[in-house]
């Protein structure tokens, strides 16, 4: 233990404080036990913030070239934007709640700016993977025994009974970082650090892959394969985005026609397709504004929800069932399933896709404010990550934020407010790193 004892003699009380907070945060926001898990840490750094500003007399720690806010105040804006020029006071309420869940991007950069606290984060995560991991391995013990658990999901397990695709997510927040880790000397150099790190990795995928998120793996793969080719091909770094947009499509159409998961995900696959196609014509229909964020689904019931198309997919499905176990066809059987789709596909709150739900709900003016983010902060980071090769928390950055946001592409991303948070969260963190390059000139 002589790592925790050098630094709690070695560090002055103030970095001290923020890299406490840090450690914290990342592990509150990535487990979301309980909302003080996470709300008691954000409200230290609040006050952390307030008192630092207070004697300083000075903001001087929110300090970042203009250009790095950009992204975040356009798709912030414009989503405020859409919805008061759509008149819908639920939709009002709600835009302002998306900029709510966008403060931990800001005390995180703050308290980025006033100590090194790349390790306090790396053991956030740690203490994270292991947590939820240890939960999850509970959870399919009791299985294992025969004892009936009730999952949010059947087949399929969330740390602590969440969403398993939240959960997915959530992994995906943190497993970067402490993958990236490894990149740093003062890590490696304990043998000790080294094992749990391993350990924890190991725990961490085996999770992701018990979550039978799909849609996480993609992320998290995708994300790491770009991140790989891009630190080493850091000259040649547009060959890479050509490579990872040809990967990428490769990997959607094997899911959407394979899938790559221990268990099922339901009577047909092509249920998300169809709410991409519903939410177009949504978007037909309300080009610039949507239809507001708090109307998505009274919307996709009321006017777009089409009972025939799903029924004649359903019935394929089921075709296509006899037509490998040589069943006879029953008419009550096939009437079974064709209401097991409409109630499957009825129950849904959002079309699983970021991109859609915003230009759905916000129209045009949200929607591209959006895709403005996230070309944005890649671009931003991928630029940084050329210009600070020795800078490993930039990889991590970007590994992280390229795997919320392609799992977001396949389902609900920010649009969730704990998936949001820690986006916004790891984001900060990143943005932190990549304005100055020598971390010693940072404090």
């Amino acid at each position: 233990m002589d790592l925790l004892s050098d630094w709690w003699k070695q560090t002055e009380p103030k970095q001290k404080m923020a890299q406490i907070i840090v450690f914290f945060m990342v592990f509150g926001f990535s487990t979301m036990i309980t909302g003080a898990s996470h709300g008691i840490p954000m409200g230290l750094g609040i006050i952390y913030i307030l008192y630092d500003c207070i004697q300083k007399r000075s903001l001087s720690g929110f300090a970042m070239p203009g250009k790095l806010w950009l992204g975040i105040v356009v798709f912030l804006s414009s989503v405020v934007l859409s919805s008061v020029l759509l008149g819908d006071k639920p939709s009002i309420h709600t835009a302002f709640q998306y900029v709510y869940w966008f403060l931990p991007l800001l005390i995180m950069f703050y308290l980025g700016r006033q100590a090194d606290v790349k390790y306090a984060a790396v053991g956030g995560a740690i203490l994270s993977l292991f947590v939820s991991s240890l939960d999850m391995v509970h959870v399919n013990y009791l299985l294992l025994q025969g004892q009936k658990v009730a999952l949010p999901v059947p087949g399929r397990l969330g740390a602590f009974f969440r969403s398993p695709n939240v959960h997915a997510t959530l992994l995906s927040g943190v497993l970067p970082l402490v993958f990236c880790a490894f990149c740093d000397k003062k890590i490696r150099f304990p043998k000790w650090f080294v094992a749990l790190q391993v350990a924890v990795i190991v725990l961490g995928l085996w999770s992701l892959w018990k979550t039978g998120s799909r849609g996480g793996m993609f992320g998290f793969c995708t994300g790491g394969i770009f991140v790989f080719l891009a630190v080493y091909f850091r000259e040649r770094i547009w060959r890479v985005v050509f490579a990872l947009v040809l990967t990428g499509a490769i990997l959607i159409s094997g899911y959407v026609v394979f899938g790559v998961t221990p268990v099922s995900h339901g009577y047909d696959d092509t249920t998300r397709l169809r709410m991409l196609s519903f939410s177009y014509d949504m978007w037909k229909d309300h080009k610039w504004l949507g239809v507001g964020l708090e109307n998505w689904r009274k919307e996709y019931l009321g006017h777009y929800f089409k009972e025939d198309v799903v029924r004649k997919a359903a019935m394929r499905y089921y075709m296509a069932q006899l037509a490998r176990t040589n069943e006879t066809f029953s008419a009550e059987k096939a009437a079974e399933v064709q209401q097991a789709a409409l109630n499957e596909e009825s129950r849904h709150e959002m079309p699983h896709n970021a991109i859609a739900w915003f230009f759905a709900t916000t129209g045009s003016i949200g929607g591209i404010g959006y895709v403005f983010f996230v070309l944005f902060y890649f671009y931003a980071l991928l630029k940084k990550l050329r210009e600070q090769p020795g800078n490993w928390m930039l990889p991590a950055g970007l590994w992280i934020f390229l795997a919320m946001t392609l799992h977001g592409f396949l389902d609900i991303g920010v649009v969730d407010k704990g998936v949001a948070r820690l986006t916004y969260l790891m984001l900060g963190l990143a943005l932190s790193y990549a304005c100055v390059e020598n971390t010693a000139e940072r404090f």
